[in-house]
């Protein structure tokens, strides 16, 4: 069964962090659904000046049940995703409920501030690691790391290895291998 991942776009979002977990989550056979912080699907600016245009606006998290949620990273975008309340309600509902929730680079100091990754092991661009280190985050220098469901990543240079352990994590390894074999990552 395909599994729903909701890819929140909020302008300044980090282009190379996205398009990748888009596209490897899809080769997987993931119904990804970029998602703005508005409710239209006007195209969102990057922070290298690259526009995308979301599949959905910021209500379909309320009415839609997604299995997993990831949050690039990029300036200004992650300040944009930090001031979302939606966003917010959203991460913490999922948090509780167990579900996938994956941030890489800058975003990964939202989910230290909300208390999403109090007691686990979490990374993040090393510029905001004093963002990230906080509310009992237990801070990490690997390059992507794995906690339970929580899955964050370090930058656009990692962004193909947390791609595929998003894959992991929702169909498991024969996956990875399977849409690897197309792709030939170094994983």
């Amino acid at each position: 069964m395909a599994k729903r991942i909701a890819v929140m776009l909020a302008e300044g979002f980090e282009e190379i962090e996205t398009v990748t977990v888009v596209d490897i989550l899809r080769r997987a056979g993931g119904r990804v659904s970029l998602i703005s912080l508005f409710d239209n699907t006007e195209s969102v600016k990057g922070s290298r000046g690259v526009y995308f245009v979301p599949d959905s606006g910021i209500s379909v998290l309320s009415d839609a049940d997604f299995d997993a949620i990831v949050l690039p990273g990029g300036l200004p975008g992650t300040t944009n995703l930090h001031a979302d309340k939606t966003v917010k309600d959203t991460l913490l509902r999922m948090n509780s409920d167990g579900k996938l929730i994956a941030s890489i680079c800058a975003a990964t100091s939202i989910l230290a501030d909300y208390g999403i990754t109090s007691g686990k092991n979490a990374t993040s661009h090393p510029a905001f690691k004093e963002q990230t280190d906080i509310n009992d985050t237990i801070y990490s220098d690997e390059r992507v790391v794995v906690d339970g469901n929580i899955v964050t990543s370090r930058s656009p240079g990692t962004a193909m290895e947390f791609a595929f352990a998003l894959v992991e994590q929702l169909y498991g390894s024969e996956m990875v291998e399977k849409v690897n074999a197309g792709v030939l990552a170094r994983l």
